[in-house]
């Protein structure tokens, strides 16, 4: 008795075959198709490929993965197909038209089940696929809300779903839905970036990572589960592994640090580390005010001023630390930039008595 396989890559194929007879362009390319290098016999895959294609295909080299690159539909889901029958690992990706509409239902009571939203919506012409009704837990019970996950096939009508503004009488509202940032993890083999659905890639459980699925394993609740990434004591899905924190978590923020007060100790030399630095015994504002030059009082002297070299020298130097202290953002740096121009500026007194 011949037991018949199940394509999943049929509705792609289908999809091909209608915009193909209707006149209509690809809106997006294939996905890649991604192979493990270590157990990937590429010349085995490129005879296939030659074989298979109808078009032109490219390859490349990503960490330890190999990525093709299909110009056609036709040539994406028939490669796929010969692969998942030859059992190669591999995995892909869902096709751009097969991703569903995802979106948040609110302001309807908690009361109504999931099946009567997607009957209410469906007579409604919306085409809706799922409804999935958010829960919290409360006092080691699982209290319903009413907010609803819909997700609904790319289509136009798909999309006027957030035109919505009244279910059963009640001012409903539709928003977009933003799942978190995190890293999609497959239930198959377990590694990151994809799911069990388009992966065909060696089972591996999540508990022991021994080749079998995750729901037929045998391990006793008293046993110690192994991580397939670090080896830990803990299953592969576990956020606090090392390897994931390594990969995928973001460093905390950390708040700014305190500026510590300074002094004339510990204040860092700001114009020449070579040059040792001096013990100041005075107030900058005293010796300013006494070495200092008067700007002349009339304008044929403020002309020849300017361009005496040593002033011009000064002006040369001293503006361009000013606009650091304009657009400095902390006082830390206007402080710095300050005292750097406070010491051209003294530097600059001494040099004319």
């Amino acid at each position: 008795m011949e037991i018949a396989q199940e394509n999943r890559f049929q509705i792609l194929q289908e999809l091909f075959t209608q915009d193909t007879e209707g006149g209509a362009k690809e809106e997006s390319p294939p996905p890649p198709i991604v192979f493990p290098c270590e157990e990937t016999d590429w010349i085995e895959i490129d005879a296939l490929l030659q074989k298979n294609c109808t078009a032109p295909y490219e390859c490349q080299l990503k960490a330890k993965s190999i990525h093709l690159y299909t110009k056609n539909l036709k040539d994406y889901s028939r490669i796929n197909q010969v692969l998942i029958e030859k059992s190669i690992p591999h995995h892909t990706y869902r096709y751009e038209c097969e991703k569903p509409i995802k979106a948040i239902l609110k302001n309807i009571p908690p009361t109504y089940a999931e099946e009567i939203i997607l009957q209410e919506l469906n007579r409604r012409k919306f085409p809706v696929i799922k409804v999935k009704q958010f829960t919290k837990k409360q006092k080691n019970q699982n209290v319903k809300l009413p907010i609803y996950l819909l997700e609904l096939k790319r289509t136009n009508k798909g999309n006027q779903i957030f035109n919505l503004n009244n279910l059963f009488s009640f001012p409903a509202t539709v928003e977009k839905f933003n799942p978190k940032k995190r890293p999609i993890q497959c239930f198959r083999c377990q590694q990151y970036g994809h799911s069990q659905m388009f992966c065909s890639n060696p089972t591996r459980c999540v508990k022991c990572g021994l080749p079998h699925r995750s729901n037929e394993c045998a391990m006793k609740p008293d046993e110690q589960p192994m991580c397939i990434f670090c080896e830990g004591n803990h299953v592969s899905s576990y956020r606090g592994c090392k390897e994931y924190q390594r990969k995928f978590e973001r460093k905390k923020y950390q708040p700014p640090q305190q500026v510590p007060k300074l002094n004339e100790e510990n204040f860092p030399n700001m114009l020449n580390a070579a040059t040792p630095r001096k013990v100041l015994t005075t107030l900058y504002s005293e010796k300013l005010k006494n070495n200092i030059p008067q700007p002349p009082e009339n304008i044929q002297d403020a002309v020849s001023w300017i361009k005496d070299e040593k002033v011009n020298t000064f002006l040369r130097t001293v503006i361009p630390i000013i606009g650091k202290i304009k657009r400095a953002k902390t006082s830390a740096d206007k402080l710095q930039f300050g005292f750097e121009a406070a010491m051209i500026l003294i530097k600059f007194a001494e040099d004319e008595n």
